[in-house]
């Protein structure tokens, strides 16, 4: 069986266990316990998809999430007798979002990234200067959730000046540079990285899709 577990920011498990997630097993995504019976020996592959606002704390073989049986969201396990295993998922206080632009927008050499957040609704807003993760090959910045932010526009700015402000962006995702086109949906679906597309020239309004890193 394959089941989930999710505490609030304040260390309390949530009546609802897959309230901070999704698993997906068999190519289903399931929003309650997964129950599979196997008439021999097999592996079997589970992956933990948070939902917005959660993060993934580890696999567990029990329900109080106290023996870690693996880290990654990834589960690979055989299948040779009974087994319970738990999604474990904790409220965060902030996000994390990733950036991969495509190679027009590094050419140069002397620039650097921004990201703007905004909610909707309200305009509320907050500007966050973007670093380059190599490891991962793209750009990220941490924002903190609480703004309840729910668009984002990812900027490439002019390097030789520091503050984030709309004059000094050289282009931005998804509209005309300087432009007033609406920023991207922020995912709620477990997925964090936007991968900027090469439809006109690679420049402005060239799309792209969200992944996860």
């Amino acid at each position: 069986m394959l089941d989930a577990v999710s505490y609030d920011s304040a260390g309390a498990k949530e009546t609802n266990g897959f309230t901070g997630g999704k698993i997906n097993f068999g190519g289903v995504q399931y929003t309650s316990a997964v129950t599979k019976t196997y008439t021999e020996s097999t592996t079997v592959t589970a992956t933990a998809v948070c939902n917005d606002g959660y993060q993934f704390d580890g696999w567990y073989s029990d329900s109080d999430c106290l023996t870690k049986v693996a880290s990654n969201a990834q589960l690979s396990v055989s299948v040779n007798s009974s087994i319970h295993y738990y999604a474990k998922f904790v409220k965060s206080s902030t996000k994390t979002l990733y950036f991969v632009p495509n190679s027009n927008w590094t050419k140069n050499g002397n620039e650097r990234f921004a990201a703007y957040v905004y909610q909707k609704s309200t305009g509320y807003s907050k500007w966050y200067s973007m670093t380059e993760d190599t490891s991962k090959g793209c750009y990220t910045f941490t924002m903190d959730t609480s703004g309840n932010y729910d668009r984002v526009i990812f900027l490439r700015m002019d390097g030789s000046k520091p503050e984030n402000d709309f004059a000094n962006e050289w282009n931005r995702t998804p509209g005309v540079t300087k432009g007033s086109a609406e920023g991207l949906a922020i995912p709620t679906d477990g997925t964090n990285c936007f991968v900027q597309g090469t439809e006109n020239d690679g420049w402005n309004n060239c799309g792209g899709s969200w992944t996860t890193k």
